[in-house]
């Protein structure tokens, strides 16, 4: 179950990219980090979610179980994946930098405190 969540959650931005009118090499390297960021912060949260650490992110709420942060992670991926998509592209360039910059602080700070996002 694990591998395909995994799966799912790389396959489907790079099938979504196809879609997006007016998408530039930039923005499938960016949505490409952004995914990647993702991914990692998914493993360091089930990681540090199931030794009992509270979770910043108030949409898993404190303390989720490991199938609300399966669901809710790959449905965000989906979900900032359509939303560039459908931006133009000023904006969209603006919200992949935001969206890396999120998820690379987070992963900073997850792997600060030891958590390096086993699956």
């Amino acid at each position: 179950m694990k591998l395909t969540l995994l799966a799912l959650a790389l396959l489907l931005p790079s099938s979504a990219w196809a879609l997006c009118d007016d998408w530039t090499p930039l923005n499938t390297a960016m949505e490409a980090t952004f995914v990647t960021l993702v991914v990692a912060d998914w493993g360091q949260t089930k990681e540090f979610v199931a030794k009992g650490y509270a979770e910043q992110n108030p949409f898993l709420g404190s303390h989720p179980s490991q199938q609300r942060i399966d669901t809710l992670i790959p449905l965000a991926i989906a979900g900032q994946v359509a939303l560039a998509c459908w931006l133009p592209a000023p904006w969209r360039d603006f919200l992949q930098a935001l969206s890396i910059a999120v998820e690379s602080t987070a992963v900073r700070g997850n792997l600060s405190l030891g958590f390096a996002g086993r699956f």
